[in-house]
């Protein structure tokens, strides 16, 4: 949809990169040793997380409760910044 200058999209993009970060933030606040999980490729841990916090309730929730239910916040700019600064600034 970008070629065609329908870029409308790009809030969108990064209203999911922002939930992303926050889901992410989340998780790793509850699931024990989960960073060194992943770097061995063992994503049963954040999957587990995942199903219980997001998949199961997926369909039944909105957005901003989905979020709000997962992580204990509404959509936080804190995370977001907090992924891209440790991402692309450490």
């Amino acid at each position: 949809h970008w070629y065609d200058g329908a870029i409308g999209y790009f809030p969108s993009y990064t209203l999911g990169a922002m939930a992303a970060a926050q889901l992410m933030a989340a998780a790793r606040s509850t699931v024990p040793d989960l960073d060194p999980g992943l770097a061995r490729g063992d994503l049963a841990p954040l999957l587990g997380w995942l199903r219980a916090k997001v998949h199961g309730v997926g369909s039944l929730l909105g957005f901003n409760d989905l979020l709000r239910a997962a992580t204990g916040k509404p959509l936080d700019p804190g995370d977001f910044t907090a992924h891209l600064t440790a991402r692309y600034l450490t």
